[in-house]
């Protein structure tokens, strides 16, 4: 019996160790979501590296019914999803403990833009990626393109890339152009302090007539004459002579102006302007029946009747 107790509190303590700081305020809990890394993947299981964590943490499908020779199995739905997975995205899971991490959920965390820039600093790296912490953000893992097609036919991740990150040291500032098509693919590598560029010398360029924009010297004119050899100025008026208003000749006219006349009175118009004379007389003119102060005094005479017809049936 009191080995069962300490066993019992050794398995405790074993797992008050796994689970640290998970989550991150190190409060004991059964289930809760978490983001990271998916660092690996089986057919059953899925290992991730948690934000704010430099190992890795395995979680397994929930178990559906009774033993395996009862038909119990790993949750369908799980494994579907883990099948799905690419290994370096960044994910979001939901997890319970019971005897171990499970797994009841996740789904990959795609990035808004299919292309950008990143900065930060390397946090830690493999033989065929990078993982990067910017000074904003989560963490981010990058991956050398594929070049080429199957490995058999010479295809593989890009080679000078892979020599960069090679030489490249924990803690190194890092600049790198990425695509994503199914992972954050590296594009290259750039300065990420590059020199300032040196202001360019802005040459002087003076507008057309320069010269004669500016006060002439003591005794040149204000408007000297240019000629040109390519055009002709024989048979050509010489243009006028530039003088000054005179103060002597009046700029205003004092004339004094005459009132407006009274209008003409315009002519009659023509009594018959065509000329088709007064309008002739009716030769036959009925006269008009008087009409009754009454209408209703005036009796009409009752018209004779038609006589009856005998009978023909008679």
């Amino acid at each position: 019996m009191h080995f069962s107790s300490v066993r019992a509190a050794a398995v405790l303590v074993l797992c008050c160790g796994f689970l640290g700081q998970f989550p991150a305020d190190g409060a004991f809990r059964k289930s809760g979501k978490l983001r990271g890394i998916l660092a690996a993947k089986s057919l059953t299981w899925i290992e991730v590296k948690v934000d704010g964590e430099s190992h890795l943490r395995r979680f397994i499908p929930t178990w559906r019914g009774g033993l395996p020779k009862d038909g119990g199995h790993l949750d369908d739905y799980v494994l579907n999803k883990i099948a799905a997975l690419r290994t370096g995205n960044r994910v979001e899971l939901h997890w319970v403990f019971d005897d171990q991490l499970r797994l009841l959920n996740i789904r990959t965390l795609k990035p808004t833009r299919s292309r950008g820039e990143q900065r930060g600093t390397v946090y830690q790296k493999g033989d065929h990626w990078i993982d990067v912490k910017p000074e904003n953000g989560p963490l981010q893992r990058f991956i050398p393109r594929w070049l080429g097609r199957f490995e058999e036919q010479g295809g593989g991740l890009d080679g000078d890339i892979l020599h960069v990150i090679d030489e490249t040291k924990v803690g190194d500032e890092v600049l790198i152009e990425w695509a994503y098509d199914d992972r954050k693919r590296i594009i290259s590598f750039l300065d990420p302090n590059p020199p300032p560029l040196e202001p360019e010398e802005k040459e002087t360029v003076f507008p057309p007539g320069y010269p004669y924009l500016l006060p002439p010297e003591p005794g040149e004119p204000w408007f000297p004459e240019r000629v040109d050899s390519t055009k002709s100025t024989i048979g050509l008026p010489l243009p006028p002579a530039f003088s000054k208003p005179s103060p002597a000749t009046p700029i205003i006219d004092n004339t004094p102006v005459n009132p407006p006349g009274p209008k003409p009175v315009p002519p009659p118009l023509p009594t018959d302007p065509f000329g088709a004379g007064p309008p002739p007389v009716n030769p036959s003119p009925v006269e008009p029946s008087p009409i009754p102060d009454n209408p209703f005094d005036v009796v009409t005479p009752p018209k004779p009747k038609a006589p009856l017809q005998e009978n023909p049936f008679e």
